[in-house]
């Protein structure tokens, strides 16, 4: 045998040890953090057992955690969702006094109110309503300001706000047709 091949031999040695070294570590961080994650969860005697918490959220750590919090989340989502009920169009013939049908959904859970705006910068507001229980709405309304002639594209809000009359828990808007078919002169 050469030096040359005792010095190979040597290093295909110390490559082995060193895999076997890594290996080990591994091995030992794997066992490590399982052991970890065990206790916190063997120590957890809360109803929430077997979810971890970050601040308001929960991670499922089983299908069964997983199935009840989508539930949960799935219930909740309902509660804040605005149910629509409405005709996309209102009419006046003077631009003042406007026919429309606007409604709080039966399908709500909370009252609701209505604001139109002329654009979406909110600057100029044509009406604000007082608030509908589910199954009710309004079938008219005076606008805070008089149109021109013709179709106006505005902004209609649906707010629904909790039993405190403070809190909404829905809102969303859609783009509402305001048509004037008279003149509105007042000659």
């Amino acid at each position: 045998m050469t030096a040359q091949d005792s010095k190979e031999k040597s290093k295909k040695k110390l490559i082995v040890i060193l895999i076997i070294v890594i290996a080990a570590l591994l091995i030992a961080g794997g066992v490590a953090l399982a052991l970890v994650l065990n206790n916190g969860k063997e120590e957890a005697d809360t109803p929430d057992e077997g979810l971890i918490k970050y601040d308001e959220a929960a991670v499922a750590l089983t299908s069964d955690d997983f199935r009840d919090k989508l539930e949960k989340e799935i219930e909740k989502a309902k509660e804040g969702q605005v149910a629509l009920k409405y005709n996309y169009q209102a009419y006046s013939d003077d631009g003042k006094h406007f026919i429309c049908s606007l409604g709080n959904s039966e399908a709500n859970n909370y009252d609701m109110y209505f604001n139109i705006y002329t654009n979406e910068s909110y600057d100029e507001q044509i009406l604000l309503t007082g608030l509908f229980k589910p199954g009710t709405g309004l079938t008219e309304f005076d606008s805070d300001i008089t149109l021109s002639p013709g179709q106006h594209d505005v902004i209609l809000v649906f707010t629904l706000v909790d039993d405190d009359h403070k809190t909404i828990k829905g809102q969303t808007k859609v783009t509402y047709e305001m048509i004037v078919d008279g003149d509105t002169n007042d000659n």
